[in-house]
């Protein structure tokens, strides 16, 4: 797709003159371009993103979102402080840009910041930890009524089964007899899948606006400390869970391979990692959690590696067409993946408690 044109770019409130412009890459669902200005002797850079209205069907959705986390984090006494990115006005008022190239919108660039794309030991994990841990502190002022989910029915993650199931039975790419283990397995996983929606069900664990995407690359580190100073990408965030969020950090942080590794050796939690991680997540927002949640974060990552296999298992009987594929069978061999991260999880699942208990204080 074409980068943002004069057209789109004149729309929004930026002063200066465009000496810059270059893709920036990583995203999966929407397009983004930074920008650079020279405004007198001032240099100010933007981000610009096509949004993916396929996966967004109401984009302006995303604004209002985004607006209302944005009011609450300037509100936030959270030290230290944590920047999100903020949104930049159109000249007609609003911040949603709707033309025939697309959905456009404008955030400034968060600036002496950068993101990693690996957890690369657990000094940082820690940092990165402690940053959605005060990111959710800010979640937490703000009621579940007013952040609706742009994509519904997210984080059930028994309807990933459902849906697996419904794949199975259509075959249409006609490639069931190649994963008939894999899809055995996975369906087996009904009480598993449930974890959570119990839980909420009976009150043991409330419902919170969250993040739903945390990934080690949606924290930026101060390029000169190190440290953890901004989350960004709040497209995902809904009413759901920390165990979600939880579970999907230390599926995404705390196993350090590719979604489509193929040797097992790599396949597993590294638990210096899952120990910083809980640190810097739980042990900041121990305060704020309740006994419920503090008894099921150990199993979060196992939910969260059930989800995505049965994802993946589900693109790839359907003829992948959601996931991006690089070759034929990838999403079977990510789905492999991830039913083996299920396993190694479940290896260590009782050091995983006790770990989760000395940080929570809950007596295991």
């Amino acid at each position: 797709m074409p980068a943002p044109t004069d057209d789109v770019l004149s729309e929004f409130l930026i002063q200066g003159r465009l000496v810059e412009m270059r893709q920036l890459t990583g995203g999966n669902i929407n397009e983004s371009w930074m920008t650079a200005w020279r405004d007198g002797s001032a240099i100010r850079r933007y981000v610009h993103q096509r949004i993916n209205t396929t996966v967004f069907q109401a984009p302006e959705l995303l604004i209002r979102n985004h607006l209302r986390i944005w009011e609450a984090a300037c509100k936030s006494p959270i030290q230290p402080p944590l920047a999100i990115p903020k949104l930049v006005a159109l000249k007609a008022g609003g911040y949603l840009l709707i033309t025939a190239s697309g959905a456009w919108r404008t955030t400034e660039f968060i600036e002496r910041s950068t993101a990693i794309q690996k957890c690369e030991n657990p000094a940082q994990a820690l940092q990165a930890a402690q940053a959605f841990a005060g990111f959710q502190l800010i979640l937490n002022t703000i009621p579940t009524s007013e952040i609706q989910s742009a994509i519904p029915h997210f984080q059930n993650v028994p309807r990933r089964l459902d849906a697996l199931a419904a794949a199975v039975e259509a075959n249409h790419a006609g490639r069931l007899n190649e994963c008939r283990q894999e899809t055995t397995l996975l369906l087996a996983q009904r009480q598993l899948a449930g974890t959570f929606d119990q839980a909420v069900t009976q009150r043991t664990v409330p419902e919170r606006v969250v993040h739903a995407d945390l990934k080690i690359n949606n924290v930026l580190f101060d390029l000169e400390t190190g440290h953890s100073i901004a989350v960004i990408d709040l497209d995902a965030c809904m009413p759901g869970t920390v165990l979600y969020d939880f579970g999907d950090f230390v599926r995404s942080a705390g196993v350090p391979c590719e979604e489509d590794e193929t040797d097992s050796a790599k396949i597993r939690l590294d638990l210096d990692l899952f120990t910083a991680l809980a640190e810097g997540y739980i042990g900041r927002l121990k305060a704020a959690l309740t006994a419920g949640e503090c008894a099921l974060f150990h199993l979060a990552p196992q939910v969260l590696a059930l989800s995505l296999a049965s994802r993946f298992l589900t693109d790839h009987l359907n003829g992948d067409i959601y996931f991006r594929t690089k070759f034929p069978g990838h999403n079977l061999v990510r789905a492999r993946t991830q039913i083996q991260i299920l396993a190694s999880l479940r290896k260590v699942e009782r050091e995983m408690l006790q770990i989760v208990g000395k940080i929570s204080g809950l007596a295991v």
